[in-house]
């Protein structure tokens, strides 16, 4: 398997938090929404983002980046909970073609 990375959520949403400042309890935000996302990358992305560690911080930066605007203008939370490198986009160059390729994948 080619997964870089899988993330298994063990955390409960209700599970208390505390500030390190004054060790109060603070509770934990829950959004209306919460959106898991499966990425697929291909070895270009990794190659730009200077490997398999850089590939998985950029993405999680841009998915942190959307959501401090979508948590507060829509109530949801986008979840990065996969992220697998493939090579079916490997000699692909335009959106139309990568499109073509994933419905024409085998699942």
């Amino acid at each position: 398997s080619n997964v870089l990375y899988e993330y298994i959520n063990t955390r409960s949403l209700n599970n208390p938090t505390t500030t390190q400042s004054t060790n109060t309890w603070i509770p934990p935000k829950k959004y209306k929404f919460h959106i898991p996302l499966y990425i697929e990358v291909d070895s270009t992305f990794v190659n730009r983002q200077g490997g398999l560690n850089g590939a998985i911080e950029y993405v999680n930066f841009l998915t942190s980046a959307v959501n401090v605007i979508i948590e507060n203008e829509m109530d949801a939370h986008l979840e990065v909970v996969h992220v697998e490198l493939t090579h079916i986009y490997d000699n692909i160059t335009t959106t139309q073609a990568a499109l073509r390729a994933q419905r024409l994948r085998p699942r």
